[in-house]
């Protein structure tokens, strides 16, 4: 995080609470846990890192005691009421959090104990009694006190990202060696899940001891030869109920749930299958790791990687990918659940208010039903189900200490008789087989974590083996599939009721529409039957119109996907979002673009949530920078851009709306290449043949209009036949005809009858204006010039025949700039251009001939600038680079912005700002148009 970010995220938190500790409003059973949040948030410590540190159990003089929050070896925080001491007596915060400080093993004894009452923070290192203090409103000012956390995170991530990748790694050699000794993929991967399950289980006691699996390992003969029967033995055992079980000892448990159900001895032993020492050393490397330390959030990614060689990837981003789905399942769910339950707390004790608001907000997450129609390898289910086991821990903590406390703390199999959420209320469709597999697996391991958290925190182990049930997720095509009644004919899944489901969200696959294969089309046109552009919209958009199909059926539904960027810009604003709008949709919370990791390549990402129902306020967030943390803005609503308001509506159109010159695509030969010419093949010609210096023109595209680059074009349309019968020229004419008969495409095939010409001419007989047709995304201000006849621009490029300087002046403008950005939509992170979408939408003010003057000149200005640059042989590329553009350049440029902005009423804008004058003066224009 920058200083800068830094800063803002603590004037956010001090304008947060600084009014409620004004106003005596705040206690520590009530706030401690919002307040201690929103304190590491400002250092951009997530809550998958400070969540577990909450009430920390520690044994105090035989009597257990509670940390309000510890960040292991670094950080203990003792919350008090405001007003209470925090420092000299023996029962003020300092002194009671150096106690539990002093209690703690050495791998979690902290190194700072803070105090704080919410107005006050007192931080101390007891081994040196250097001691700071701050207030709140002072926080912002002294946020230097607490650097030591600003690189917290950013350490629990690279050691993470270490364990994950050793992980990978150890697993990646046994998958391996096991297909090296024959074993097939199909069978190879089921036994590798079934490994991996045990790696895990024998570092988290779900046998009868740590370790056993790995002596089992070490107890086979050393050549490895035995390894594999008797894994399948092991197999056998693991699916023996203990009833079936004859000797009273047993060190490995009856596990069920369809894990180790499937014989796969035919694919292996059967076969003759032997392992040999490599698999054997293999394995046994692998079980000395500590498989508690491994994520199941990370375990499908890991367990991807291994498998398949194109997804091995560096799996430091996927500890970042957990961030972006609390990004998702926090908006949709968590956080309103997050609310009721702080409100259930707030309830008076008396009379069981308080009681009855936090059961009945237990009932109520126990009965959610969730899904994800593109799960993959589960990661937004076994997030979603952690983050809703751990909402329960707190309500069962909570309800411990109501009224009927005495009573709740002498059972004996408290936690056993009060977990409800399960991870049978979780659906999930997955194309991939192996995906699914991994995806059970990983709920699997998620649900035994959590119950050790949950024995953890209250004392009690508690262990679901065997596993009663597994996540409902089924191998199916999603955008073929019926949702509601998929799940009914799988007899070992729970059947799905649409007027059951309360959640649809996920990572649907990041395919965009010109990558599809026809098969994917055709599931697309299946899934969106009423979209009439359905060629240029992504593969995601299938997967929003299945979801509001069912909210269709039932409305309390909601739903959010992580998407490409391009779904809301461009024309899939106006053809996806604008139809889902019509369709009675709204969105009620957005991140704006920002970087997402997909499989280990880094994509431009949107999220956005939806409902049947209009929230208010909406949640959009922002991002300074594309891998910068979110801004939060409350809003009334979300347009169709992700913008803050309401839908624009635009439609393609081919003219611009404002009377602007028309901008037609460049010439598009269609020639094979075989009328192009390079600077040197221009050059011989003419020295042989000079009287062709009227039918060589020059030939600009974007790379030549950006690089200053040179290629030419044979003009041959009308030209003697004299000219057309030279002998290079005529050559070329016939490999024009060639390759037009040769084309499937009708539309050029037809063209081989009329060979010297150019398919799509759009050739001018004046100096044209050229733009080009892909821009970097990099650069504030899109490259354009003008050019002298006889310039052809091809089909890389758009041409204005009678542009004018007053034209490049507003093109050349930040504003021109912000309608682009918004709703031209992007090529792989560049600016994509089009006439009927950017330009011919552009709403221009209706200008005075003063006005046209200032612009001109400005224009000229401009041109001026770049002039003294291009006469050094610097490119546009060069001159608009966003760092090392000239100052002069700048400057023409700034002063231009400032004038094209005063021409919308606009003094120094946001680009919010900048997009909504042109958004109503365009609604303005279209409705006088009507």
């Amino acid at each position: 995080m920058n200083p800068d970010e830094l800063h803002d995220r603590a004037i956010r938190f001090v304008a947060t609470w600084l009014p409620i500790v004004r106003a005596g409003n705040v206690g520590e059973a009530q706030h401690s846990r919002e307040f201690i949040a929103d304190f590491y948030d400002v250092f951009g410590i997530s809550r998958t890192n400070y969540r577990q540190g909450f009430e920390k159990r520690v044994l105090i003089g035989g009597s257990i005691k509670r940390i309000d929050s510890l960040l292991p070896k670094l950080l203990l925080i003792e919350m008090e009421s405001q007003g209470v001491k925090l420092v000299e007596n023996p029962a003020s915060g300092y002194e009671q959090g150096v106690r539990y400080a002093y209690a703690l093993s050495d791998d979690q004894k902290p190194q700072y104990v803070l105090a704080c009452d919410f107005q006050h923070f007192y931080l101390r290192n007891p081994a040196t009694d250097d001691v700071w203090t701050t207030t709140l409103d002072r926080f912002v000012k002294d946020l230097g006190i607490f650097n030591f956390l600003t690189g917290y995170e950013q350490q629990i991530q690279e050691h993470q990202v270490q364990v994950n990748k050793r992980a990978a790694e150890s697993i990646s050699r046994v998958y391996r060696t096991v297909l090296a000794a024959g074993v097939q993929p199909n069978a190879a991967s089921l036994l590798m899940t079934r490994i991996v399950f045990a790696l895990f289980a024998d570092d988290t006691e779900i046998f009868s001891h740590n370790g056993v699996f790995e002596q089992f390992l070490e107890n086979t003969k050393p050549d490895g030869s035995d390894l594999l029967v008797r894994l399948n033995d092991l197999f056998s055992t693991l699916n023996t109920p203990d009833s079936q079980w004859l000797s009273k000892k047993r060190e490995f448990r009856y596990i069920n749930g369809g894990l180790f159900a499937m014989d796969i001895a035919k694919y292996t032993t059967n076969l003759g299958l032997q392992f040999d020492s490599n698999v054997r050393q293999a394995l046994i490397d692998a079980s000395k790791m500590d498989w508690s330390k491994i994520s199941p959030v990370i375990f499908g990614s890991m367990f991807e990687g291994a498998l398949d060689t194109e997804k091995r990837h560096d799996l430091g981003a996927h500890f970042t990918s957990e961030t972006n789905i609390l990004k998702i399942i926090d908006d949709l769910f968590m956080n309103g659940l997050h609310a009721e339950f702080n409100d259930a707390k707030r309830r008076p004790r008396i009379g069981g208010a308080r009681t009855r608001a936090l059961n009945a907000l237990h009932n109520k997450i126990a009965n959610l039903r969730l899904l994800d129609p593109a799960c993959g390898s589960g990661n937004f289910l076994i997030v979603a189900y952690r983050e809703l086991r751990r909402l329960e821990h707190d309500i069962l903590e909570a309800l411990l200490l109501d009224e009927n406390r005495e009573e709740i703390q002498t059972s004996l199999t408290f936690v056993q008789d009060n977990i409800k959420v399960d991870v049978n209320q979780f659906y999930g469709i997955e194309i991939q087989g192996y995906a699914v597999s991994i995806a059970r697996v990983g709920m699997w391991l998620m649900d035994h974590l959590m119950n050790l958290e949950a024995s953890q925190m209250f004392g009690e182990l508690y262990i679901r083996i065997p596993l009663h049930a597994g996540a409902n997720v089924v191998q199916a095509n999603a955008l073929t599939s019926d949702w509601a009644h998929l799940f009914s004919s799988y007899p070992d899944m729970r059947p799905l009721s649409i007027n059951e489901l309360d959640y649809v969200f996920g990572n649907p696959p990041f395919i965009g529409q010109t990558v599809m294969s026809k098969e994917q089309k055709a599931d697309l046109k299946l899934a969106c039957p009423d979209i009439s552009k359905i060629g240029k919209v992504d593969y995601v958009a299938g997967w929003y119109f299945k979801t509001v199909s069912l909210m269709n059926q039932n409305p309390a539904i909601k739903g959010a996907f992580v998407s490409t960027n391009s779904i809301a810009q461009g024309e899939q604003s106006v053809i996806v979002c604008q139809q889902l709008f019509r369709k009675g949709v709204h969105f009620t919370f957005a991140h704006q673009t920002f970087k997402w990791d997909n499989n280990g390549a880094a994509v431009f990402a949107v999220i956005i949530g939806f409902s049947l129902h209009d929230a208010t306020p909406c949640l959009l967030y922002t991002y300074p920078t594309l891998t910068s943390r979110p801004v939060k803005h409350s809003v009334s609503e979300i347009n169709e851009y992700l913008y803050p308001m309401a839908p624009v509506w635009l439609q393609p159109s081919n003219a611009n709306i404002s009377g602007l010159p028309h901008m037609a695509f460049g010439t598009m030969p269609r020639d094979g290449g075989n009328f192009i010419l390079t600077m040197d093949e221009s050059t011989s010609l003419l020295s042989q043949y000079p009287q062709l210096k009227s039918y060589i023109r020059p030939f600009i595209g974007s790379r030549e209009l950006l690089h200053n680059e040179q290629r030419f074009i044979l003009y041959l349309k009308n030209a003697p036949i004299a000219i057309q019968k030279l002998r290079p020229i005529y050559e070329r004419i016939q490999l024009v005809k060639k390759f037009r008969s040769e084309s499937r495409a009708n539309s050029t095939a037809q063209w081989q009858y009329r060979p010297t010409e150019l398919v799509q001419d759009q050739t001018t007989n004046s100096d044209v204006l050229l733009l080009p047709r892909v821009s970097s995304g990099n650069r504030e201000y899109l490259p354009i010039t003008f050019e002298k006849f006889p310039t052809i621009g091809s089909d890389q490029v758009f041409q204005v025949e009678h542009g004018t300087l007053s034209l490049l002046s507003i093109l050349e403008s930040k504003i021109h700039m912000c309608w682009l950005e918004t709703v031209g939509g992007r090529l792989k992170g560049d600016f994509r251009y089009s006439n009927t979408l950017v330009y011919n939408t552009f709403p221009v003010p209706k200008l005075s001939k003063e006005k046209i003057i200032q612009l001109t000149t400005s224009g000229t200005r401009i041109l001026k600038a770049r002039s003294r640059y291009a006469n050094q042989g610097q490119s546009l590329a060069d001159m608009y680079d966003v760092t090392l553009m000239p100052l002069d350049l700048r400057k023409a440029h700034q002063a231009n912005d400032a004038l094209v902005d005063s021409l919308y009423g606009l003094n120094k804008p946001t680009n919010l700002e900048r997009f909504s004058a042109l958004a109503n003066l365009y609604l303005d224009q279209v409705k006088k148009e009507s």
